[in-house]
């Protein structure tokens, strides 16, 4: 990191990787707190040496249960979060025998087990507390706490309740937030970043099934959906804006009626103004919330019937509620930044007086796009080959993620991934740990998955990229989506939870007219 320090623009850092090694290493107590607070002071260096450079910190709250590794920690996995959720209810709001019951399941989980899940505890709040004390000291400008996997009651809302408290009477108003979720918090930084450098804020507006929605406490989280979206609006830099008139986006959620029929109607209703909005040349982004960890495939059905999916500015049902939150926010605000690039950069700095250092680092240069800039400020800010190249680049990047998304998200979470553990089973291989099996697996999945990927790909071939919203801009170039490539699809670990699915599209490029 410090190394490398000088090609970035800003750092996003995770906290619990700089820590740990990952987040499923953090719920060890392997990792000493004196190891875990060494190497959080790479943080300060890298603030010292780069103090105009905002730097971005994200850490986990510890979920509520161990690691499921293998079929014996699946029986702990529920047991210590079933113990864990009554171990602050029974403080707060405890209800017939659930004290007794609390005992009992104490008394069936192994006493190692509970030592190494309470030891991890104390010492992840421990750093949660230091982060934030690096933040108060300005080695951090914003920190963000995500609250992996809990429930409306649980051990991790007292551990929340004192660092929210620490942070307040320390004064980190406008530095911090703690939302549930976790891997989406790089992307929602990332937006932050952008509304950061460009000095423009998107404006949101939310858009509800229906009303009880709104109070909606979703699976694995501890506050309703309309606070969890707020806080990450909140810390993307963007505002949530009252009439879908005046916004920049639409958030649309899919999200769950208990009764059946209501919930048919919630989605026929949101998928016709997902439509709607779309047709009028809004930007809409889709959340898909119903599930934990797939789509709703009834939604998607209905969405790719009423709606040209690659006109949306974002979709995502990957993982819990705050996951696709956050995935579909930061894409969305990518995504109205990219399209605004023009504007955004002739509001900051005149073509005349154009630096070279905005763009600068790997982010562009990762994928063969020349920054050189010399020729910046010689033509209109429109016709800037450097800012054409970064459209065309963000362009095809968009709609990248927007099919891998439905990809992933929908066909491989639903259809494959079920069909790949019976195939485990059939194999007689651990669901948990493949070993040798892993690569057979790999196989099936890639085989199984790659027919999708070419459906997937039809709503995308041929559609003329749009790589500019910005009033009277004006394009020295057009690019068309030709062609599906290099796609390959494997396992990054052995199991089938996740698969890692790679592609880009071809392009062809020509002259504008």
């Amino acid at each position: 990191m410090l190394s490398n320090a000088d090609k970035a623009d800003a750092f996003i850092i995770s906290a619990t990787m700089l820590c740990y090694g990952g987040l499923v290493s953090s719920r060890t107590p392997e990792k000493h707190l004196y190891q875990a607070l060494k190497n959080l002071k790479s943080i300060e260096e890298l603030k010292r040496r780069n103090p105009d450079k905002p730097v971005f910190v994200y850490d986990i709250i510890q979920r509520l249960a161990v690691t499921a590794s293998s079929e014996k920690d699946l029986e702990y996995y529920k047991l210590v979060r079933q113990w864990a959720i009554l171990d602050e209810k029974i403080e707060t709001a405890a209800e017939g025998d659930e004290k007794e019951t609390h005992r009992a399941l104490k008394a069936k989980i192994p006493q190692k087990v509970f030592d190494d899940y309470m030891k991890a505890r104390k010492r992840n709040n421990a750093v949660n507390t230091k982060v934030i004390q690096m933040c108060r000291a300005g080695y951090i400008d914003y920190i963000v706490l995500g609250q992996d996997d809990a429930s409306k009651y649980g051990i991790h809302k007292r551990e929340a309740r004192g660092l929210r408290d620490f942070a307040r009477n320390i004064r980190l108003d406008g530095k911090f937030n703690i939302f549930p979720g976790a891997d989406e918090i790089d992307a929602v930084f990332a937006a932050r970043l952008a509304s950061y450098f460009y000095g423009r804020n998107p404006k949101y507006f939310v858009l509800y099934p229906n009303d009880e929605t709104i109070r909606w406490i979703a699976p694995y989280e501890d506050i309703e959906i309309s606070e969890n979206i707020k806080r990450h609006l909140d810390v993307s830099g963007a505002y949530i804006c009252a009439a879908a008139e005046s916004a920049d986006v639409i958030l649309a959620l899919n999200a769950t009626a208990e009764n059946e029929v209501k919930r048919a109607e919630d989605m026929v209703k949101i998928a016709d103004q997902i439509a709607k909005f779309v047709k009028e040349g809004k930007l809409v982004a889709a959340a898909d919330l119903s599930f934990a960890n797939r789509s709703d495939t009834a939604f998607v059905e209905l969405l790719t019937a009423r709606t040209d999916i690659s006109e949306l500015a974002a979709y995502s049902a990957w993982n819990t509620a705050g996951n696709k939150t956050g995935f579909t926010l930061g894409q969305a605000s990518a995504r109205w930044h990219s399209l605004n690039l023009k504007s955004h950069i002739n509001q900051i700095f005149p073509s005349e007086k154009r630096p070279g250092s905005l763009f600068s680092g790997p982010a562009g240069a990762s994928k063969g796009f020349s920054l050189n800039r010399s020729t910046a400020g010689a033509v209109p800010p429109e016709l800037d080959p450097f800012t054409e190249k970064l459209k065309i680049y963000c362009a095809r990047a968009h709609y990248e993620l927007l099919m891998l998304r439905f990809l992933k998200d929908h066909s491989y979470k639903n259809f494959v991934m079920k069909a790949a553990e019976k195939y485990i089973e059939n194999a007689g291989a651990d669901r948990f740990d493949l070993k040798n099996k892993k690569d057979e697996v790999q196989n099936f999945v890639s085989a199984a998955l790659t027919p999708f990927a070419h459906k997937w790909f039809d709503n995308f071939k041929d559609k003329k990229m749009i790589i500019d919203a910005s009033e009277n801009s004006r394009s020295m170039t057009e690019a068309y989506i030709t062609s599906l490539k290099d796609l390959k699809i494997t396992l990054p670990w052995p199991r089938i939870f996740e698969c890692e699915i790679n592609f880009k599209f071809g392009l062809d490029i020509k002259t504008a007219k």
